[in-house]
C-alpha cells in the first residue's frame, strides 16, 4: 500500500528573543499560514497530512520524534526562516539519527540561500511558492521518483546537489484552497485585541509579491515583485468559514503592505459590512499608503490596529535602505489612524546602512515624539541571504561590516550578525534596550505595555531590562547549544 502521509512541522523558534521571550510569545505568537496552506493542498490531492507547532504546543525533539515514529509518514516538512535556521537544523539531525524519513526544508531561509540552504540534515528543498512543488514531490516519492519534474526542488543525486527551475507562480491565488488551520489546536493562538482584550485569532493572506525594494526585504525574492492579489470575496468568504467554523473573531493579516490597493480594501470592507460578520481585524502597511478616508472605512468593518515599518528616524539612513518616507508622513499617519479610532504600532531598527549613535539617537527621539502610538519595537537589523543589505555588509558599504554567516548570530533581539560604523552587535544590543526604554517612558505607552503583557511578566523583564541598559556587563558568553541532548 502506498504511503500517502506527510508530516509538516513548525519548529521551535521563540529562543531568538533572547531575554524578550516572554514578551514576544504573549505579543504575537500566529497560527501557521504557510505550512497550513501547504497542508491544505496536499489534503485536497488526497494526502493525509499533520502538522506539528513545536513552538506553540511546546513538543520536545523527543516528543516530535514520538509523534513522527507514531504517523510514519512518507515525507517530513519543515519551514525554515534564517534566524531559526539553526533550531530546525538541531530538530533534523535529530529525528535524521532516528528514523528513515526524507526530511524536506522549505521557506524564506531555503529560497534566498539556494543550494546551499540543502544542509546535510534535509534530503530536499524547496525554494519559492511550495504548493505545487510539494505536490509534484509528493507524485515523485510515491510514483516514479523523478526528481527532475519537481519544481522549484533541491534534491541530492549522485553524490551532488541539484536544483530545478523555478515553475510557474500561482497567478489566481483565489484557486488555493483555504489554510488547513482546522489541524492546529486554535485554542494555543491569542492576541490582546483593543476593546476585545484576549482573543482566539488566526493569520490570513491577501497578497503575495512587494513591488518596493527596502534592502533588508526579502520578501521580493520569495514571491517577485509582482504583486498577486485574491479578490475581496474570496478573503471574505474565508472570514465567514473561520468564524462560522472555529468561532474565531479576530483576523491577523499577514501582508507586508495590507494597503497597496484602496480599491481592494474598500472591497473588502464592503463585504465585511455587508455580511454582517461580527469580527475585528489588523495589519500591516505603509505610512504612505494610509489615506484617512480609507483608514475610516477600515475602522468601519472593524479594522482595530495597524502596524508600521518606520525602521528609523534619520531621512539618510531612510534612503540609504530605500524607504524614503518623511518623517513627517509617519506621524500624520498615526494622527489620522487614532483619529478614526485605530491603535498604532510603529516598528523601527538599528544598525541599517549609515548608521551612527547620532542616528540612533534621532531614530529614539523620533519614535518617542509619536505619542499616540501605542507601542514601539526597536530591532537590530539583520544582513539575511539574498538581501541588498547583506550584498552591503559583504562589500563593507555605507559603514557595515559582515562579522559572521553562522545563522545563530542573526538574531533581532540580543543579537546581530554585522559591524555598524564602529559599533559592534553588543554595542548595538546595548544601544537597544537604552533605546526600548526611552521610547516607552510615556503614560499612553506604558499602559500599553501593562495591557499586552501584564504587570507580573513586564515588570519582571523591564527590571532586567533597565539593569542591562544602565550597566554595561561583559558575563559568560550566551551558550550556543541547540540540540537537545
Amino acid at each position: 500500500m502506498i504511503n500517502k502521509s506527510v508530516l509538516l512541522i513548525q519548529p521551535q523558534w521563540n529562543e531568538i528573543h533572547g531575554m524578550f521571550a516572554k514578551l514576544a510569545k504573549r505579543k504575537f505568537s500566529p497560527p501557521l499560514i504557510g505550512i497550513s496552506y501547504l497542508a491544505a493542498t496536499l489534503r485536497e490531492r488526497g494526502y493525509s497530512v499533520r502538522l506539528i507547532d513545536a513552538e506553540a504546543q511546546q513538543l520536545s525533539h523527543e516528543e516530535v520524534f514520538r509523534i513522527v515514529r507514531e504517523e510514519n509518514p512518507a515525507l517530513i516538512g519543515m519551514t525554515v526562516t534564517t534566524p531559526v535556521f539553526p533550531y530546525a537544523k538541531a530538530m533534523a539531525d535529530f529525528l535524521r539519527a532516528r528514523v528513515d524519513v526524507p526530511i524536506l526544508g522549505g521557506g524564506p531561509h531555503v529560497t534566498t540561500t539556494g543550494m546551499k540552504g540543502l544542509d546535510s540534515c534535509f534530503d530536499f528543498g524547496i525554494s519559492g511558492e511550495g504548493e505545487n512543488a510539494i505536490l509534484h514531490l509528493m507524485d515523485e516519492l510515491t510514483g516514479g521518483r523523478n526528481y527532475e519534474k519537481v519544481p522549484n526542488l533541491i534534491y541530492r543525486e549522485a553524490g551532488e546537489v541539484r536544483a530545478n527551475p523555478q515553475g510557474d507562480k500561482i497567478q489566481c491565488l483565489d484557486t488555493i484552497p483555504f489554510p488547513a488551520v482546522d489541524l492546529l489546536d486554535l485554542s494555543l493562538y491569542r492576541i490582546k485585541v483593543p476593546r476585545k482584550g484576549n482573543q482566539r485569532f488566526t493569520a490570513i493572506v491577501l497578497t503575495r509579491g512587494c513591488p518596493f525594494a527596502c534592502s533588508y526585504c526579502a520578501e521580493p525574492n520569495l514571491f517577485g515583485r509582482k504583486v498577486r492579489f485574491r479578490t475581496a470575496k474570496n478573503a471574505a468568504d474565508e472570514m465567514e468559514y473561520v468564524v462560522s467554523r472555529f468561532g474565531i473573531r479576530h483576523f491577523v493579516f499577514n501582508d507586508s503592505t495590507l494597503t497597496l490597493r484602496k480599491d481592494l480594501i474598500h472591497g473588502l470592507c464592503d463585504e465585511i459590512i455587508n455580511r454582517r460578520l461580527d469580527i475585528t481585524w489588523e495589519g500591516w502597511t505603509r505610512a504612505d499608503l494610509m489615506q484617512r478616508e480609507l483608514l475610516q472605512h477600515m475602522a468601519d468593518s472593524g479594522f482595530v490596529r495597524v502596524s508600521m515599518g518606520v525602521e528609523s528616524g534619520d531621512m539618510e539612513v531612510l534612503k540609504l535602505i530605500r524607504k524614503d518616507i518623511p518623517l513627517e508622513v509617519t506621524r500624520q499617519a498615526v494622527e489620522d489612524a487614532v483619529s478614526v479610532g485605530i491603535k498604532t504600532e510603529c516598528f523601527a531598527m538599528l544598525g541599517l546602512p549609515g548608521e551612527t549613535r547620532e542616528s540612533v539617537e534621532k531614530t529614539v527621539r523620533f519614535f518617542r515624539s509619536l505619542k499616540k502610538a501605542s507601542y514601539n519595537s526597536f530591532s537590530i537589523a539583520i544582513p539575511y541571504p539574498g538581501t541588498e543589505l547583506h550584498t552591503m555588509a559583504q562589500k563593507n558599504a555605507h559603514g557595515l561590516e559582515l562579522l559572521s554567516e553562522d545563522f545563530y548570530h542573526y538574531r533581532r533581539y540580543e543579537g546581530g550578525a554585522m559591524r555598524v560604523n564602529g559599533m559592534t552587535p553588543k554595542e548595538l544590543g546595548h544601544l537597544q534596550k537604552v533605546g526600548l526604554i526611552k521610547m516607552h517612558l510615556t503614560p499612553r505607552k506604558i499602559f500599553s505595555l501593562l495591557w499586552i503583557f501584564g504587570p507580573i511578566t513586564l515588570t519582571t523583564v523591564g527590571f532586567r531590562l533597565l539593569f542591562q541598559a544602565l550597566f554595561k556587563r561583559k558575563g559568560k558568553p550566551e551558550a550556543r547549544a541547540v540540540a537537545e541532548a
